[in-house]
């Protein structure tokens, strides 16, 4: 359970996630060190998550196309929240 939204300045996540569109292959890039990155499906139900380190994080994935929605939290508080798309 999450416990708030903690604001980090915008300058240090302008896209988090990149590509975003991507076809399942991403990097998730981090200013903070041991976050956990959650990526749920338009239903809600987490079907990902993966521990974060400082710097870029490469994920592969094969899932489905569509819009997937994304939480990376510390602490159990949420730090970041987005979207993203799989072609």
């Amino acid at each position: 359970m999450c416990t708030g939204i903690v604001n980090i300045k915008d300058s240090e996540w302008l896209n988090p996630v990149l590509p975003n569109p991507n076809n399942g292959s991403f990097s998730v890039t981090t200013p903070i060190h041991n976050s956990l990155f959650v990526l749920y499906n338009s239903s809600g139900q987490i079907i990902y998550s993966e521990q974060l380190y400082k710097n870029e994080n490469t994920i592969q994935l094969n899932i489905a196309t569509g819009i997937y929605y994304y939480n990376i939290i510390q602490d159990l508080v949420i730090i970041k929240n987005g979207k993203m798309m799989v072609e």
